[in-house]
């Protein structure tokens, strides 16, 4: 994958302005609001959550490494996650993805989903993602300008690292929304490729 620009070695925060508003256009754009159904996620706080047990039936245990990341694993058999993840809830999400066989999009707390069938659940979640990116972007942005021109105490941090991590945490929920969506479409069009075919009955025979 490239370097992101506010990443590499000699931008300048002009640069950087400068794509951001490239996004805000985009963000703010008439296509891009028509197809977007909501902000509103839901009250749940995306920084939460679930953690369920392996699929072997064992406790699942989160743990943070030395360098202070966090690590989410079995605590019997050898599933763990692929790389520890700098948020709790990140390595939270990550293990529920390895663990999707116990889990429904249905009973995700956030984004109006419950009630709906896996089509319409997919064409609602698309675009929240989506616009979930898109901001997600403009935060990291906007926390890189942030960094390079905050005049504050050093231990202080720069303002926006709090809400780029609850944009991220969305961002996390929603793509783990979308594959548990694509789970239970698979499963129901199973089911109806499975269901027996409903066979004319046999007349009566004459008397």
């Amino acid at each position: 994958m490239p370097t992101p620009l506010h990443r590499r070695p000699g931008v300048t925060v002009d640069q950087i302005k400068a794509k951001r508003q490239r996004l805000v256009d985009t963000l703010k754009s008439p296509e891009h609001n028509a197809r977007v159904p909501t902000r509103e996620y839901g009250n749940h706080d995306p920084r939460i959550a679930p953690f369920p047990a392996c699929t072997c039936g064992a406790p699942a245990r989160l743990e943070q490494t030395e360098d202070g990341k966090w690590d989410a694993r079995c605590s019997s058999c050898a599933k763990r996650i692929s790389h520890p993840q700098k948020h709790d809830w990140a390595a939270c999400l990550e293990w529920c993805q390895l663990n999707m066989e116990q889990m429904s999009y249905q009973d995700l707390p956030l984004f109006d989903i419950k009630h709906r069938d896996p089509a319409p659940a997919r064409a609602r979640m698309v675009p929240i993602h989506e616009d979930l990116i898109l901001r997600s972007q403009i935060a990291t942005l906007d926390l890189s300008i942030n960094q390079r021109t905050w005049k504050q105490a050093a231990e202080q941090k720069a303002p926006g690292i709090e809400h780029l991590e609850k944009l991220q945490a969305y961002t996390a929920w929603a793509k783990f929304a979308l594959r548990l969506i694509k789970v239970a479409n698979e499963a129901q069009q199973l089911d109806e490729t499975c269901e027996p075919s409903q066979l004319p009955s046999s007349p009566s025979p004459a008397s």
